[in-house]
C-alpha cells in the first residue's frame, strides 16, 4: 500500500517532488523484509522485527509533519500523504504486535509447528492445562 501510495503522490501531481516517493521507499523497505521472512523462515523473526522497526520509523516521520499541519488546517497533497502513510504504518505496527503477542501465547510443538493451528494441537493444549492442575 505504501508503494501504490508513493507512486499515486508522484504521478497525481505532477511530479514536482521526488519527495513524494517517500511511501515508496518505505514500502519497498517492508516488502524486502517481508521476502527474507518468508524465504528464510529461520529468521522469520528477525526480518519481522526490523520491518516493525522501519514502520515505527515511518509512523513517526510522517506523523510528526502530518500532526501540526493538519492542525493548522493545511490540506495540501503532501500533508494528505504524510497522513495515509502514518495511518498505514500505525495499522501494520498494529497488526505485528498483535501477531507476536498470538504468537507467544501459541506454544510450539516438538516439529516447530504451532500447536493450536488445529483441533488436535487445541485438544494437547487443554491436556495439558488439565494435567497441571491435577498435579
Amino acid at each position: 500500500m505504501l508503494i501504490i501510495l508513493g507512486f499515486g503522490g508522484y504521478f497525481g501531481t505532477g511530479r514536482t517532488s521526488a519527495t513524494a516517493l517517500i511511501p515508496c521507499a518505505f514500502g519497498v523497505l517492508l516488502l524486502a523484509a517481508g521476502i527474507v521472512a518468508t524465504k528464510y523462515p529461520k529468521g522469520k523473526m528477525h526480518a519481522m522485527h526490523i520491518a516493525i522497526l522501519f514502520a515505527l520509523f515511518g509512523l513517526v516521520a510522517a506523523a510528526v509533519r502530518a500532526i501540526p499541519a493538519l492542525l493548522d488546517h493545511n490540506y495540501r497533497p503532501a500533508v494528505i500523504m504524510q497522513l495515509l502513510m502514518a495511518l498505514i504504518c500505525l495499522v501494520f505496527v498494529g497488526l505485528s504486535v498483535r501477531s507476536f503477542i498470538d504468537a507467544r501465547r501459541t506454544p510450539q510443538t516438538r516439529s516447530g509447528r504451532r500447536a493450536g493451528n488445529n483441533s488436535i494441537g487445541k485438544a494437547k493444549i487443554l491436556f495439558a492445562q488439565i494435567r497441571t492442575l491435577v498435579n
